[in-house]
């Protein structure tokens, strides 16, 4: 029943009561009239409401927003949130939504994990100045892509196993459903985790290891590939009847140990497999990328670590997929307290990632996530996962029509009037219309006004946002300099192949496969 009428489609011939006929689509007992363009704009474009939001925020519900028409602020409890998707174009004012999450995080003792690949000047500013008046400023922790990037993913509790899972996702070397293209990717990455292995574990080839960065596992890659090539071409030499001995002098020096690098058993196929492994790490090693930072600090011990990247920049976000699988990895081994905002998600989003939303609450992470629409997020696979599991959705003004129409079928049906006239005859009935059609959802404000959507709520609520008033803007200045230069392991070939002169004067065979000393 509405307003004493049967909510059941059915026509009136007799007059009922309809008023705004002048601007509006008439309304009667039965609903309002259809939306009009003109409506939506009396209804929805609305003022902006000053206020501190600071006067709202507690730790005992989730506070979003003034409630539009009632201006009233709208709580939602924690426990209705576990993760959460915010929608809207750039300057809607999503990092505004999301500083009060930072707030309540930080008062709740939790840890967080914020990733800015844009380099905002707000959020960080809000976070300092509230860090300075609890007397916690070590407690944010800053890295800044590319000079002073003190991220790596390396770990030395990591197992190699963990270490190469880390670098699959990174270098998109998972199972793509290609049949011909999963080929080659299986046969990257069973050798990427072999040579993973063998870098963490060096001793089994050398008798120092190598320092835990890029640049020299890279190193390490190259001096791999270098040393399985010279081993092909020394053995091709030596099964000559006149070998080149130049040549085999030459090949014969090598940086590891011949005995133990025979004992690996690398074939003659892994050369071309490492040279693009070599080139694909290589991609990592133009930044400044270092350790100086542990993420469990934030996961376990409530510290802020604020990630600075580069959207644009192909290993900047290959390090924000490395760090994905980091967090998921630790989550697991000990329950977390930590929520990871990821802005522009769109950008980086792993599968790794989506599928991780519907388990890793369980573990004590929560995600944020903000993006500009959902056209940006391509793949199915990906984007069902988070429309799914993030149970909180916000949704800012948006021209596109993919964003436009999700929310408006998530937003029900309404009961509206429909008048129609046929000489004199005025006929009334009730038919249904989208809560929220695109032509309301056009006539929002452009920034700072929000569809706030949750499975825990039977009708979408709009809400509007306001800023926390902060002194200035971050300087980023100092936290863009090159702090400090890593150490990067690199060898000589001090290593030669023991010439046996019975070798040289035999006619031996060429086989490829034979990997001969």
């Amino acid at each position: 029943m509405r307003n004493g009428v049967s909510s059941m489609f059915f026509s009136k011939k007799k007059s009922l009561e309809i008023s705004n006929q002048d601007e509006f689509a008439p309304r009667s007992a039965l609903g309002r009239g259809f939306t009009s363009v003109q409506s939506a704009k009396s209804e929805l474009f609305q003022k902006h409401k000053a206020f501190n939001p600071l006067n709202y925020l507690n730790e005992k519900y989730q506070f979003f927003g003034l409630e539009i028409s009632s201006q009233e602020p709208y709580y939602l409890p924690y426990e209705d949130s576990t993760h959460i998707l915010y929608c809207g174009p750039t300057r809607s004012a999503k990092g505004v939504a999301i500083s009060h999450r930072v707030i309540e995080a930080i008062h709740q003792g939790k840890g967080l994990i914020i990733i800015d690949p844009k380099k905002d000047d707000f959020l960080p500013q809000v976070i300092q100045e509230l860090l300075e008046r609890e007397a916690r400023t070590k407690d944010m922790l800053i890295v800044s892509y590319p000079n002073n990037f003190g991220y790596s993913g390396f770990d030395k509790n990591d197992t190699s196993l963990e270490f190469s899972n880390k670098l699959i996702v990174a270098l998109d070397l998972a199972p793509s459903g290609d049949p011909k293209s999963d080929y080659y990717r299986r046969n990257e990455r069973t050798l990427l985790k072999k040579v993973v292995d063998i870098f963490l574990n060096t001793l089994q080839i050398r008798d120092s290891s190598f320092e835990l960065n890029y640049k020299s596992f890279a190193n390490f890659i190259e001096y791999l590939h270098s040393d399985l090539l010279a081993m092909q071409k020394y053995n091709n030499e030596i099964s000559k009847n006149k070998p080149n001995m130049d040549l085999i002098e030459q090949y014969s020096k090598r940086y590891f140990d011949v005995k133990r690098f025979t004992e690996l058993e690398f074939d003659y196929d892994d050369i071309s497999t490492l040279k693009g492994l070599y080139q694909t790490v290589l991609e990592l090693c133009d930044a400044n990328i270092f350790t100086n930072i542990d993420i469990s600090d934030s996961l376990y011990n409530g510290k802020i670590i604020y990630i600075q990247a580069d959207q644009l920049d192909e290993a900047s976000l290959k390090m924000l997929k490395i760090l994905q699988v980091d967090i998921i990895q630790k989550a697991k081994k000990k329950t977390a307290n930590c929520i990871v905002i990821a802005d522009e998600v769109s950008f980086y989003a792993t599968k790794t990632l989506s599928d991780s939303l519907s388990t890793i609450a369980g573990f004590g992470v929560h995600f944020i996530l903000a993006m500009q629409d959902l056209a940006q997020l391509n793949d199915e696979v990906i984007k069902k996962p988070i429309l799914s599991n993030c149970q909180t959705k916000l949704f800012y003004k948006s021209s596109d029509i993919e964003t436009l129409e999700y929310i408006e079928k998530l937003s029900g049906l309404e009961l509206v009037t429909q008048t129609t006239k046929q000489n004199s005859t005025t006929t009334i009935r009730q038919a249904q219309e989208p809560l929220l059609n695109i032509t309301r959802l056009r006539a929002l404000k452009r920034d700072r006004v929000a569809i706030l959507i949750g499975e825990s709520l039977n009708a979408p609520v709009i809400v509007q946002t306001w800023h926390i008033e902060v002194k200035h803007k971050f300087d980023w200045s100092k936290h863009d300099k090159k702090l400090s230069e890593m150490k990067v392991t690199k060898l000589l070939k001090t290593f030669k192949v023991e010439q046996k002169n019975e070798m040289l004067n035999e006619d031996k065979p060429e086989d490829k496969k034979e990997l001969l000393l």
